[in-house]
C-alpha cells in the first residue's frame, strides 16, 4: 500500500516516526487505514504499525 496508493494525509510526530492515512480497503466510507512507520536511516525502517480508526478523527469530526 505505501508503494502503491496515494496518501490521505501524512503527519510526522517525532522526528523519525510518520503516521500516514490510507482509505481503509474494508470500510472506506467510514474508517482510514492508518500506518505507522518509524525510520532509522535511510536504508533501516525500524518500525510498522497499522491498525483502522474512525475517520472523523483525521477530519476533526466529533
Amino acid at each position: 500500500m505505501l508503494l502503491t496508493k496515494e496518501p490521505l494525509g501524512v503527519l510526522s510526530s517525532r522526528k523519525n516516526r510518520f503516521k500516514i492515512f490510507f482509505p481503509s480497503e474494508t470500510n472506506g466510507d467510514k474508517n482510514d487505514l492508518i500506518i505507522i512507520i518509524a525510520i532509522e536511516s535511510d536504508e533501516t525502517i525500524i518500525g510498522v504499525t497499522a491498525y483502522e480508526d474512525s475517520k472523523t478523527k483525521r477530519e476533526g469530526i466529533k
